[in-house]
């Protein structure tokens, strides 16, 4: 089992704007995304993450996807296109370890924060978007600060993904 962490961020720390706005991202990020969903065999987000994003999963699709929420019979209209449970992500890591799945996580804060304060994944991929959103959902639902998230991370590489300057940082745990 391979777990990448992916998410997009604004300079002031932010994964959307107000009312879930996520129309500064660029097509350049939208393309990491993509290849990143491509190459990996389980996603995992919130429930949160998977309403704003609803739009992008097909019915027909050999991803296996897992929404983590407080109450999944909530969501029984969406049984088709996602496997919604209220497990824990420790418990579904743990379901996946003896396997040579790829999982990737896609979101939201409360599960990027789980994943960062208990050092869950392999490999953290994070746009930094050029602009500054100055409110909205924040990366991380806790006190720490994006300078504690990477004290922690050994950055890997960085790339400028274009010419607004929308950087693409990859981190591995120390």
């Amino acid at each position: 089992m391979y777990i990448t962490i992916i998410a997009a961020i604004s300079t002031d720390g932010f994964i959307a704007g107000p009312d879930g706005d996520m129309e500064w991202l660029s097509p350049e990020d939208a393309k990491v995304l993509k290849q990143t969903i491509k190459d990996n065999d389980v996603l995992i987000m919130g429930s949160g993450t998977f309403m704003a994003q609803r739009h992008m999963f097909k019915v027909n699709s050999s991803k296996t996807r897992i929404v983590l929420t407080r109450d999944p019979k909530k969501y029984t209209a969406y049984s088709h296109l996602a496997n919604f449970t209220s497990a824990m992500l420790q418990d579904i890591a743990l379901s996946y370890a003896s396997s040579s799945k790829k999982l990737l996580i896609l979101g939201g804060s409360h599960l990027y924060t789980e994943c960062l304060t208990q050092k869950i994944g392999n490999k953290i991929l994070l746009t930094v978007e050029p602009t500054v959103l100055g409110n909205g959902t924040p990366f991380l639902q806790s006190n720490l600060s994006l300078h504690e998230f990477t004290k922690n991370l050994h950055l890997q590489d960085q790339r400028i993904l274009n010419t607004e300057g929308t950087k693409l940082l990859t981190y591995s745990y120390e």
